[in-house]
């Protein structure tokens, strides 16, 4: 976890692309792709509840056709780590 950074800054764009194009466009240039995944929590109780809201950010940038674009590079390790 030490290569993510404390925040991330999330900026909606105006106009919106439709998912077709943006799955298309992945498939024809191949970018690295990554999925973000939500930290299991020792606490039980804190673990549920970071898996509940991991889960409605997922539903609601599915149901409303949200993608996310970031600028990474891969080091040497072949690890992912954002710029």
């Amino acid at each position: 976890m030490d290569l993510w950074p404390r925040r991330f800054y999330v900026y909606l764009g105006a106009g919106r692309t439709p998912h077709n194009e943006v799955k298309g466009w992945v498939k024809r240039y191949a970018p690295p792709i990554c999925a973000l995944m939500p930290d299991k929590l020792p606490d039980s109780a804190a673990n549920a509840l970071n898996q509940a809201n991991f889960a409605n950010l997922s539903r609601m940038l599915l149901d409303n056709q949200i993608v996310s674009f970031s600028a990474c590079f891969m080091n040497s390790a072949k690890v992912l780590t954002p710029t």
